[in-house]
């Protein structure tokens, strides 16, 4: 199925499985809630604020500092360490394109091997650090918090310790 549809119609197709089924494949994803189980409402939620992004760019809007419709549910964030850092930051952090980011970063981490995870993950870097400047925008207006790049999120080795 995820040969033929596209991303929209999988967001669609997994929020309307049963909520056993959902939650099973977020535990999978290491998308869970405070016990430590899977959330599939929190992945329900981040399959569409991912796909809102990637119609966005799709359809070549501005996104640059763009206040996101469709934005992350901070509640869902808490019990996952690595994004908890997204839930006590500014508000832009979240309705930006940064928050967005950290998902697709945390997906890759947990459902892709470490070199694709570094190479999605340097590719970005690589536009935000060369692409950006010149044309007078800035981080901030993305929603990117001061030093984002320590974050462990960011960082391939604190993943490996933390996540296996």
């Amino acid at each position: 199925m995820t040969e033929v549809l596209d991303f929209g119609g999988i967001s669609t197709l997994y929020s309307g499985l049963k909520r056993r089924d959902r939650d099973e494949i977020a535990g999978d994803l290491g998308v869970v809630d405070s016990t430590g189980a899977g959330n599939g409402s929190a992945l329900a939620n981040w399959l569409q604020v991912i796909n809102y992004l990637r119609n966005v760019c799709a359809h070549h809007s501005r996104l640059w500092n763009r206040n996101m419709d469709v934005q992350i549910a901070s509640k869902h964030l808490g019990p996952i360490e690595l994004l908890a850092p997204l839930r006590t930051g500014a508000t832009t952090q979240l309705s930006r394109v940064f928050g967005p980011l950290c998902l697709v970063l945390f997906l890759l981490a947990e459902s892709a091997d470490a070199n694709t995870w570094q190479r999605w993950r340097d590719h970005l870097i690589d536009l935000l650090i060369t692409v950006l400047p010149p044309t007078g925008r800035s981080l901030n207006e993305m929603g990117f918090p001061p030093a984002w790049c320590d974050w462990s999120l960011w960082r391939w080795r604190d993943w490996q310790s933390a996540v296996r």
